[in-house]
């Protein structure tokens, strides 16, 4: 029977981004929601729901204390590291204020219990955490700093409930400040809105705020830039946060807390040098260890193991919890021969990198690793290179990928089950305990045969994904969804290319197989999924390659051109033969006048006035795919102009095509990002509405009309909340909202006039054709009305 306790380790994942994902103690009665000690009162609907749904798509639930995706994390043994807990107790309920002692930084190698600590003191003080976020350099979304803001916003909005409105208008407002700097949103989304709040009501609130693994935050520099915006906002807040932030004591983190930027506001906690009273609690854990074994297994004797042997195992932990805590798991890890490899273990000598601090630790991993029969360590290194290097770690998908029968695989990673947690259900994660365990492998000094070599690993997984068809159609493709094979192993495919050395096997395999002819023709899956991150990392990878001397990089790279351009067609062959040639002439439009992501939305709308189911679609993807979308979509409409040609070519600069250019142009001189794509997308569809009242653009849409007009409002009316959805409201006075309108149409349509003369008729054109729109719906109006 194996140990259940978690004393040290690297955490689950599982994003599965939701309010209460993995909260505990989480109840709703009427309408207040109870989460740990914190109460916040809601009734009903809450203002500012579409903020809250914003900010959510930039969370990562999965760094908080109590996630389910970190179940069950590493927490201290019961009876040790007491010391220090009450030490950062102390200073916890001390409630630091007026800029004294606001951060303690408890720093120490790995493998001391820095994470195990830091979640301990989370749940001691959970009546006074505000926030937490736990860093793991292999967890996607937990590995940088771009959800760590964020994060901790959501959680604020729940323990300080005042701050809530102020932080979700901010959002509705401007979406695109969750895709700025960290230090922006920090700023932005907790500074300000904080400093409104008196600071009678925030000293009865949770200010306390854990950041674990800053060192596992990657790129280092990231580590740099929040230690920089922390000690900037700490200066700025009237009433002030404090933080317990945990990290090996790297060089660059130590030389920014112990700068002038934190001159009097950093207390120093080193684990490192508290070796007798880690030792203590080493043996305690021990002790406590082998009498559970004991009392599970009734055949070993009351004496074992001797005083001697469990003094050696104390001494070769040298203060380390982690190789306490594995010692333990792969003594425990099957119901017989627990003596023998309680005997293997002393054995063990440290001679291998004496000079190091790990060695007791390596020899420990080559022990277990060199105890794995012949015939299962290929296996097993196999599926560690491919959780290790491209994160893939869901135990049904590793299963399927590797072609294993379901429960196979669980009982192969047995043999290293001191490393690893594998789930008893196949959609959990295989997890790795500690972070000492990639860093052993992916260092060859230390792991010698058992060195995991991400380029070769990479190209073996590609020959995979080829001689296997690992990325095949899916057998029911009205049903795709994020978890289906098509789209893990189309991600898994074109990270294996990307980091693959260039070879002239990589070479072979990208001219036998494709991922294109893989790809759904309902473009509606593309936003559901990150198909798209797929294909622009291909693409990339192909240009990047191009630039080499070898010209079969240009062949491959056309090869796989045609085949893009293949699925192209499939995707308008969708589209209803009187629709295909309006359509397909706006995008040409669109290839030549918008030339950044701000057609994005567009492509949406269109799509739906077609009947494509898109609610939601492109709201429910994180920041990253969206970008990775948008840059999908963008080649799509370069390639449209290639495929099609000049039949739909249009003949000159139209109104619509104008309308399209002028929009985005003004929208963006003075407007965020979002809002430019929100407005430019509101007037396309509008005029695409109207058109049937533009005697100038009849030929282009003519054919839009009867019920996919009202679709195209329809789309409009969901999409949009600024001036345009006023049109189709008959109750609500249009006028101010047009003039307004139109006066920026103007000014806009003078700067592009004086800057180019050639544009002034056909943009006066535009405004006597938008003044046309407005008095037709002016009269339709009156008339529903009447």
């Amino acid at each position: 029977m194996s140990m259940s306790t978690n004393i040290i380790g690297v955490e689950p994942t599982t994003n599965v981004p939701h309010m209460f994902t993995g909260s505990k103690n989480v109840t709703c009665n009427g309408g207040v929601f109870q989460s740990a000690n914190h109460i916040v009162n809601y009734s009903g609907q809450q203002p500012f729901q579409r903020g809250l749904d914003i900010l959510q798509h930039h969370i990562a639930p999965g760094a908080f204390h109590n996630s389910a995706e970190r179940f069950d994390p590493p927490r201290c043994y019961p009876n040790t590291r007491e010391a220090i807990q009450a030490k950062i107790e102390a200073w916890v309920k001390e409630r630091p204020e007026n800029g004294d002692r606001l951060v303690l930084w408890m720093y120490g190698p790995a493998g001391v219990g820095k994470s195990a600590i830091a979640q301990s003191i989370a749940e001691l003080c959970e009546a006074l955490l505000a926030a937490s976020f736990f860093f793991s350099r292999t967890t996607s979304g937990r590995s940088d700093s771009s959800r760590l803001v964020a994060t901790i916003v959501w959680q604020l909005i729940m323990s300080i409930p005042e701050i809530r409105d102020t932080v979700l208008s901010s959002v509705e407002r401007d979406p695109t400040i969750l895709s700025r700097t960290p230090a922006t949103q920090m700023k932005c989304l907790v500074v300000d809105p904080l400093n409104q709040v008196a600071k009678e009501i925030l000293e009865q609130r949770p200010r306390f705020v854990i950041i674990d693994g800053l060192d596992e935050c990657l790129p280092p520099r990231s580590q740099d830039d929040i230690l920089n915006f922390l000690s900037t906002s700490l200066k700025r807040l009237n009433t002030p946060l404090y933080f317990l932030i945990a990290s090996r004591p790297h060089q660059n983190i130590g030389n920014i807390f112990m700068s002038d930027s934190f001159n009097g506001t950093i207390q120093t906690l080193p684990l490192a040098y508290d070796y007798d009273q880690s030792q203590k609690d080493i043996r305690h854990f021990l002790i406590s260890s082998f009498t559970k074994i004991r009392m599970e297994q009734p055949y070993l004797s009351k004496s074992w193991p001797n005083s001697s042997d469990l003094e050696s195992i104390v001494k070769k932990s040298s203060g380390q919890f982690v190789y306490a805590a594995t010692v333990m798991r792969y003594i425990d890890s099957g119901n017989h021969g627990h003596e023998s490899r309680l005997s293997a273990i002393l054995a063990l000598s440290s001679s291998h990198n004496t000079d190091t601090p790990f060695a007791a630790l390596d020899e420990l991993y080559l022990q277990i690793f060199r105890a794995i029969g012949k015939g299962e360590i290929e296996r097993v290194m196999e599926v560690l290179g491919a959780h290790i290097c491209l994160n893939i770690r869901a135990l049904d998908v590793l299963e399927e990928f590797f072609n294993y029968r379901p429960g196979e695989l669980a009982h192969v990673l047995r043999t290293i089950s001191a490393l690893v947690f594998v789930p008893d259900k196949p959609s959990l994660n295989v997890t790795i305990y500690h972070a000492s365990l990639p860093d052993f492998l992916l260092d060859r000094t230390r792991s010698q045969s058992f060195y995991v070599d991400p380029p070769k690993i990479s190209l073996a997984l590609v020959r995979r994904c080829i001689q296997g068809d690992q990325v095949r159609p899916s057998t029911a493709p009205d049903k795709m969804c994020y978890g289906d094979p098509l789209f893990r192993y189309a991600r898994i495919y074109s990270e294996c290319i990307h980091k693959s050395p260039n070879t002239e096997d990589l070479r072979n395999f990208l001219l036998e197989f494709n991922l294109w002819d893989k790809l759904p023709i309902q473009v509606s899956l593309l936003f559901h999924n990150d198909i798209c991150t797929a294909g622009m990392n291909l693409l990339e990878k192909f240009q990047e390659l191009c630039k080499d001397s070898d010209p079969g990089w240009t062949q491959i790279f056309e090869y796989h051109l045609g085949r893009i351009d293949r699925w192209i067609e499939q995707v308008f062959s969708l589209i209803p033969s009187d629709f295909q040639s309006p359509v397909i002439t706006a995008f040409m439009i669109h290839t030549k006048f918008i030339i950044d992501r701000t057609h994005i939305l567009l492509f949406e709308e269109i799509l739906d006035s077609l009947g494509v189911d898109m609610e939601g679609a492109f709201d429910a993807v994180n920041n990253h795919v969206r970008i990775r979308t948008a840059d999908f979509i963008t080649f799509i409409l370069q390639r449209i102009s290639i495929i099609f040609g000049p039949e739909y070519e249009p003949i000159q600069p139209d109104f619509l095509s104008f309308s399209y250019f002028c929009a985005m142009a003004g929208s963006m001189r003075d407007k965020p990002v979002v809002v430019a794509e929100m407005e430019m997308s509101a007037f396309t569809i509008y005029l695409a509405a109207a058109l049937h009242h533009c005697e100038e653009s009849r030929p282009i849409f003519d054919v839009l009309k009867g019920d996919n007009l009202k679709r195209l409002a329809s789309a409009q009316k969901r999409m949009i909340s600024g001036i345009w959805a006023s049109v189709f409201e008959s109750d609500h006075p249009i006028d101010a909202d047009f003039s307004h309108y139109m006066e920026r149409c103007e000014r806009v349509f003078k700067v592009h006039a004086e800057e180019d003369a050639a544009t002034a008729p056909p943009m006066t054109d535009a405004m006597t054709a938008i003044e046309r729109i407005h008095s037709s719906f002016k009269l339709k109006s009156r008339t529903q009305v009447d």
